[in-house]
């Protein structure tokens, strides 16, 4: 038997397959709280025992979170990695793990729905977390503080203080940064910014400047930096993560959005829609 020459490697989208497996097992993690009791090394049995799971059961998720890198297995017992202990202990400041279990509720029903969205264009996709209380709302907006607090807004202005001209800054808009920590941490790096917090209600369209080509230059910005990395990574798998961000912002922010902007603004929004295209 001739058997073919293969140049390349199936791995990457391997990968992609058992992902899911990986996000399943940190996301159970993060609900019952496992990444709590394990700062301190302990045994299966010791976590079955205290969360009141099955033991034999617990173990194999235990062994698999171990598997992913989100635990270190040594001698029988178990204790967190060290992006585990940074970034999904509940009690850590740059807890992360509700930002990413709200995320998974938006993400989940598209990707449930994905081949009807390709092939039908359906947007009503059911899911998501529901934020009508006050309560809902303040939870959402700590969990969105503390994924800006965990290096994001580090990140961020560290890129901005970089640029020759930062110092000369007069004046910043932060529009639609969520609790608003990313602004807040390039003000205080700034020598001579102040920040003011303003909640005025809309009063007006913008439509001038990136405005004028798209109604959502921002999602169309995120969007192009997604496809940008695919390419300067090269990997084919890259690809598919700005195809599935559209989609998402598509179902799950624009169309809201627009119906809000209609309601707000009447004709004056629905004459902009007919003027420029919802992406480019």
């Amino acid at each position: 038997m001739k058997l073919p020459q293969v140049d390349l490697s199936f791995i990457e989208l391997y990968q992609l397959v058992i992902a899911p497996i990986k996000s399943r097992l940190m996301l159970t993690g993060i609900e019952v709280e496992v990444f709590d009791l394990l700062s301190e090394a302990r045994s299966s049995e010791d976590v079955a025992e205290i969360l009141g799971t099955h033991p034999e059961n617990t173990r194999i998720f235990l062994d698999g979170l171990a598997a992913f890198d989100l635990l270190e297995k040594w001698g029988g017992l178990y204790e967190n990695s060290m992006i585990s202990e940074t970034f999904l202990v509940g009690s850590s400041p740059t807890f992360v793990g509700n930002f990413l279990a709200e995320q998974w509720q938006y993400i989940e029903p598209v990707l449930d729905d994905l081949l009807g969205l390709v092939t039908k264009g359906s947007t009503e996709v059911k899911g998501g977390p529901e934020r009508e209380s006050e309560d809902e709302t303040a939870r959402w907006a700590k969990a969105v503080a503390n994924y800006e607090r965990s290096g994001i807004a580090q990140m961020v202005t560290g890129l901005i203080g970089e640029l020759p001209e930062f110092p000369s800054f007069r004046k910043m808009l932060d529009l639609g940064g969520g609790p608003g920590l990313i602004g807040m941490a390039v003000v205080a790096a700034h020598p001579t910014m102040r920040g003011v917090i303003s909640q005025e209600t809309p009063s007006a369209i913008l439509v001038s400047g990136p405005f004028r080509i798209s109604r959502h230059p921002m999602y169309l910005g995120m969007a192009a930096i997604l496809l940008g990395e695919a390419v300067f990574l090269g990997s084919l798998a890259t690809f598919v993560f700005p195809l599935i961000f559209a989609i998402l912002m598509e179902v799950l922010f624009i169309s809201t959005e627009e119906e809000n902007l209609e309601k707000a603004f009447g004709k004056d929004y629905l004459d902009y829609k007919t003027r420029v295209r919802r992406w480019i």
